[in-house]
Formats: structure tokens, C-alpha cells, sequence
């Protein structure tokens, strides 16, 4: 069957360049059902592995193209549950003639998947280590369990190896009346629950393709997001009520630029998007353009390709004014030396800081296999914080967002960078996050995501520039 000798392929693919799946090339010649199975594949890749070493001497030794096809095999029997364990092996027997693998091959696998079918309720039902049985590296499940509560991380663990079915929409209520979002869904037979989260966030589990075509996403009333990130922006919005001017420092896709736009309107601050991947920014712009009813720029100093130049005196006319030309909104413009002019004069600064993405493993579980705990990254991270810093005003508000659970670049970073803030001669003082100083959003069985915001407000500064 083509769907098995796909899936043969793209775990070849993984198991010899382990990568992100949106940077695969083969992964996005998939169908959608054959990407849908591609990650249940790669979540549960560890299971197999182990598996496999239970039941055939030396696995690991085997070449790259044989562990391929047993793990496409394995999977098929343990997970698919959509064809007979001879329709599986068939296949895959074909493939070992096909390319001239060992004959060996076909009676190590013929004889393997079938016990592992005749197997498969025990293998399920054993008990095994929590590493093992949501295939977690260990040095990936030694950072959650040092991160994460223990009496949460089993079922943290679990809501990131199990995630919910469909997609989150978040959508303004200025724009898209609840009574009109709910009419919609139940016209279309959708399954949905509204979030206990967030009043305006709506969980699809089947139905999704209908708000994905309807004019509403291009209208810019919707949008797909994760509920953690609707939360953080809502927990933001509580906290900047008098905001004028925002930087969203690392701005690119836009996602919390909408977010926050969406809790904090009809009021309309400025908002200034900055990021310096061309990709990125092209997402951003995208993003940005069908929503006109967000106050915002788009600006970059990276040499990438922009639609227009912006001299950083006409910039910071903008913002004294906090308007932008229409002209000029959802167009990426490049602005040299704007860090220069613009020290010290946003009301917000946000810092949504590459990471190593540990609270998004529900949506992309190759991060498992991926993470490297890097002294030099989480440098990068902090030096990324103390430049952003620059542009918060007097009384300003700094935040700095993560997707990841590790405490090393969340909480750790936080209060390290604070100590050196104070014994530099600058003072800055933490919001309260609820309880604490920080918010930390554990992925659960109705957030399947994980999230890190933290707030500080400047106090005290020498040599402040003031707009």
C-alpha cells in the first residue's frame, strides 16, 4: 500500500536527519491523513525503538532502512489500527525485494510483527517508565521532571503525547459576535467546547475545515492559536490598560501581536512589530494585512528583502504621534539605526524569545529528539532580554514570553537577569503573575500546551531619554 511505503520513507528520512517536520521536504509531499499518522509515528518513535530491541536481537545495529521498516510496521500494529497485520507486512516485505535489501530482512520482520501483533494488548498494557511509555528522551524527561510539579508531570506528559483532536481559534468579540460563532459551528455540525480558559476561545474537534474556508479568517476575525498564548495575552491585557506604545520585539508570525491587539481593542495602541527572519516576517506581514483594524508597523534592520525604506526620524515621528499611515501598515519597511532613536520610549516591550519550544511538543513531538540544552542558546536568550530592555521607558513594563517548560530558560533567566539589573544601578520591579512572580502554564488534559510570561516594570534608570 502506498500510504505504508510513504510512511516507510519519511521514517527513513527522520531516523538520518532527525529535523524539524515544517523543514522536511518529504514531509510535505504527504497527504494530510499521511502527516497525521507521520507524527503519531515520530510521537511514539522511542516506544517502538524499545520495542523493537525487545524483540529482536542487536535492533539497533540494523541499518537505517531496515529499523525504518519495522518501526513503519510496529506502528501500523500498535497505533494505526486501520488495516490487518497482513496488510501491513505485505508491503514491507515488498519493499526488502523491491530495493535489493538482505532476504534476511523479510523473515526478521515477518517474524517480529507478527508476534508483535499477536503481542500488541500486552505490550500496551505493560508498565513502564514514564520516559519510555510517552517516548521521551532522557535527557529531555530529566528537564520536565526538574521543571514541571510532581504531582503534574505524569499528566503533563500525557496531555503532550495525547493532544486534543482539531484546532484552537481564538476570535475578536468586537468583530465576531459569541452568538454568531456558535450559530455558525452548529450549522456545520462542528464539535466544539468553549475553553474554561478564555471566554473567546473556541476549541474545534471536528468541523475545523469549515471556519479554515469561510471568509472570517481572511477577514481577520479569526485565528489559529494555541490557548496558551490567548491566555498570556489576556493576562498581559490586564496588566496594560494605559499602554500607548507596544514593541513586540520578536513579532514574527503575529501571533501575539493579534492576541494582544484583540484583548486590548477597541482601544488601539501602536503597535511595533520587529523580527529579522525573511520567512518570519513575510508570515507577519500576511498576518498583519488582513487585519487593518491593528495600529501597526513592520520593521526590520536585517539586510532581507522589505517594500520600502523608513528614515528613523520619520519612524520616531510615528511614534511620537502613535499613528501610523495607513500607507504603510502591514508592509515590511526597513528602519537603520531605529534601536539608537528609539532608547527608552515604549510604554511595552515584549520578548518572545526563541526557546527550545519544550511546551509546543503537542504540535511538534520531533522536538523531543531535537533538544539540546545549549549553555551558549540560553546566552543568546539573555542577551536578547537585556537588549530589548533598552527601548522600555520610565514606568515601562518588560516582558519576556517562552513556549518552553525548561526552568533554565524561563524562571532561572528571569531572576538572573534581575540580580544584574540591580547590581548594575537599575531596579526593576516583577508584576505579579497571580500568586507569583512569574506565570508558568502547565499543559494539562484541556491545555495541551505549556507557556512562561514574565513581567517587570522599570523603576529606575540612569540617563533616561524620554518621548
Amino acid at each position: 500500500m502506498k500510504a505504508i511505503e510513504h510512511l516507510w520513507v519519511f521514517s527513513l528520512e527522520f531516523l538520518r536527519n532527525p529535523t524539524k517536520l515544517e523543514e522536511s521536504m518529504y514531509f510535505h509531499s504527504l497527504n494530510r491523513m499521511e502527516k497525521t499518522l507521520a507524527r503519531d509515528l515520530i510521537r511514539n518513535l522511542l516506544f517502538i525503538e524499545m520495542t523493537g530491541e525487545n524483540f529482536i536481537r542487536k535492533f539497533r545495529k540494523f541499518p537505517c532502512e531496515f529499523r525504518a521498516l519495522f518501526i513503519t510496521g510496529s506502528f501500523e500494529i500498535l497505533f494505526a489500527e486501520k488495516i490487518t497485520t497482513p496488510e501491513i507486512i505485505s508491503p514491507l516485505l515488498g519493499i526488502v525485494d523491491r530495493y535489493s535489501y538482505a532476504p534476511a530482512w523479510k523473515k526478521i520482520l515477518h517474524g517480529a510483527l507478527g508476534n508483535i501483533s499477536r503481542k500488541r494488548r500486552q505490550i500496551l498494557q505493560d508498565s513502564y517508565p514514564l520516559a519510555v511509555r510517552f517516548s521521551y528522551p532522557q535527557p529531555v524527561f530529566e528537564v520536565l521532571k526538574n521543571s514541571l510539579p510532581s504531582h503534574l508531570l505524569e499528566e503533563s506528559l500525557s496531555s503532550m503525547h495525547h493532544p486534543l483532536p482539531g484546532l484552537g481559534f481564538l476570535y475578536n468579540p468586537y468583530l465576531l459576535h459569541p452568538r454568531d460563532m456558535e450559530k455558525f459551528l452548529k450549522e456545520h455540525d462542528c464539535q466544539f467546547w468553549q475553553s474554561p480558559f478564555h471566554t473567546y476561545y473556541i476549541h474545534v474537534k471536528k468541523g475545523t475545515d469549515y471556519l479554515l474556508n469561510s471568509s472570517w479568517l481572511e477577514e481577520g476575525k479569526i485565528y489559529v492559536q494555541d490557548m496558551s498564548m490567548a491566555v498570556l495575552a489576556r493576562k498581559m491585557a490586564t496588566q496594560l490598560a494605559r499602554s500607548r506604545r507596544i514593541l513586540d520585539y520578536c513579532a514574527a508570525p503575529g501571533g501575539k501581536t493579534i492576541a494582544l491587539a484583540g484583548e486590548l481593542y477597541p482601544e488601539n495602541p501602536l503597535f511595533v512589530c520587529h523580527d529579522v527572519d525573511e520567512h518570519r516576517l513575510q508570515l507577519l506581514r500576511e498576518n498583519l494585512q488582513c487585519r487593518p483594524w491593528i495600529n501597526a508597523i513592520i520593521i526590520t534592520s536585517s539586510p532581507c528583502q522589505v517594500e520600502g525604506e523608513l528614515p528613523a526620524s520619520d519612524f520616531r515621528s510615528f511614534l511620537e504621534r502613535n499613528d501610523i499611515p495607513r500607507a504603510l501598515r502591514g508592509k515590511i519597511l526597513r528602519v537603520r539605526g531605529w534601536e539608537d532613536s528609539c532608547s527608552h520610549c515604549f510604554d511595552t516591550v515584549l520578548v518572545d524569545a526563541p526557546c527550545s519550544g519544550l511546551g509546543t511538543i503537542h504540535k511538534y513531538p520531533e522536538i523531543k529528539y531535537l533538544f539540546q540544552e545549549d549553555a551558549s542558546f540560553i546566552r543568546s536568550q539573555y542577551e536578547l532580554l537585556k537588549k530589548a530592555k533598552e527601548f522600555v521607558k520610565m514606568s515601562g513594563i518588560l516582558y519576556y514570553i517562552t513556549c518552553t517548560l525548561n526552568k533554565r530558560e524561563n524562571e532561572e533567566l528571569v531572576s538572573s537577569f534581575l540580580k544584574q539589573e540591580l547590581a548594575q544601578g537599575s531596579s526593576w520591579t516583577p508584576l505579579k503573575m497571580d500568586s507569583e512572580d512569574f506565570l508558568r502554564i502547565i499543559p494539562s488534559r484541556q491545555m495541551p500546551s505549556g507557556g512562561f510570561l514574565a513581567g517587570m516594570c522599570r523603576e529606575q534608570e540612569r540617563s533616561v531619554k524620554r518621548i
